[in-house]
C-alpha cells in the first residue's frame, strides 16, 4: 500500500517501522556470533558432533545423504565388484533388482552405457535409483548406499576407514589373476593362498575386532556395523 502515502509519509514510516524493529536486529550479530561458537565446539568433540548428525539426518555416519528409494543394479551375474553393497542394500533393506549381464548382451549394453553416461568407463557396477542418482564405480556406490543408510564410518574414522577399504582394493587384482586365469592350475591356486592370501588375512588380523569383544565392539570401525565389514567380508 505504499502508492497510498506521500514521499514524506513514505520516509517517516520507513523510519518508524525500522526504529521499532531495530532492537532485534541490533541483536542478530550476537546469535551469529553464538551459533558460530556453538558450531565450533560441536565440530570439536566427535561425540557431540555425531550425535547432532544422528539427530538432523536420523542417521548415523559422518556425512549422511538422502535415501536414494529403489535401485537398479548393472552388472554381471556374478558376486565380483558389486556384492559388498549387495550385501549392504539387504541389510538396510533397500529394495533393488539387477541386470544379468553375460558375453552375449554385454557388448551392446555397454555401447548403450557409454552413449547415455552411465557407464563413463565402459564398466560396471552402474547403479540407477528412483530418486534420480546414477553412479557407477564400486567405491563410489558402496561409499554413497552407506552414506544413505547410516552404515557409513563416523567422522573421526575417515582416514582408518580408508585405510580398510583401499586394502582391499589392492588385494582384489592380485585374486584375480588367480580368478581369471585361463591356464588356471591347482599349483598356481595353492601358490596363492600361501603367497598372496595368508600374508593378507594377517594384515587384516592384525585391525579385526577381538573374538571374545563385547556385541558394539565387534567391528572393524566405528563401534557399530559399516560398509567396511561388508566390503572385508566379500
Amino acid at each position: 500500500r505504499q502508492f497510498l502515502f506521500s514521499p514524506f509519509e513514505n520516509v517517516w514510516f520507513s523510519r518508524r517501522f525500522s526504529d521499532r524493529f531495530r532492537p532485534s536486529m541490533d541483536g542478530f550479530p550476537i546469535l551469529v556470533v553464538l551459533l558460530g561458537i556453538g558450531a565450533f565446539f560441536v565440530g570439536q568433540n566427535p561425540h557431540i558432533s555425531r550425535a547432532v548428525r544422528h539427530i538432523v539426518s536420523g542417521k548415523a555416519g559422518c556425512m549422511p545423504v538422502p535415501d536414494v528409494g529403489n535401485v537398479t543394479l548393472h552388472y554381471f551375474a556374478a558376486r565380483g565388484r558389486a556384492e559388498p553393497f549387495r550385501l549392504l542394500m539387504e541389510e538396510a533393506g533397500i529394495t533393488w533388482t539387477q541386470t544379468k549381464f553375460n558375453k552375449e548382451t554385454w557388448p551392446a549394453a555397454k555401447q548403450e552405457g557409454l552413449k547415455s553416461g552411465l557407464y563413463p568407463f565402459g564398466q560396471v557396477p552402474a547403479i540407477v535409483t528412483t530418486s534420480g542418482l546414477q553412479l557407477a564405480q564400486t567405491v563410489a556406490i558402496t561409499r554413497y548406499l552407506a552414506r544413505s543408510t547410516g552404515l557409513d564410518c563416523d567422522c573421526g574414522d575417515y582416514p582408518h576407514c580408508d585405510v580398510l577399504l583401499l586394502g582391499v582394493e589392492d588385494l582384489i587384482p592380485k585374486a584375480g589373476k588367480v580368478v581369471w586365469d585361463p591356464e588356471f592350475t591347482t599349483a598356481k591356486g595353492r601358490t596363492y593362498l600361501t603367497d598372496v592370501s595368508a600374508p593378507w588375512f594377517a594384515f587384516y588380523e592384525k585391525f579385526a575386532p577381538a573374538t571374545d569383544a563385547p556385541a558394539d565392539k565387534a567391528f572393524f570401525a566405528s563401534n557399530r556395523l559399516t560398509y567396511v565389514d561388508f566390503v572385508i567380508y566379500n
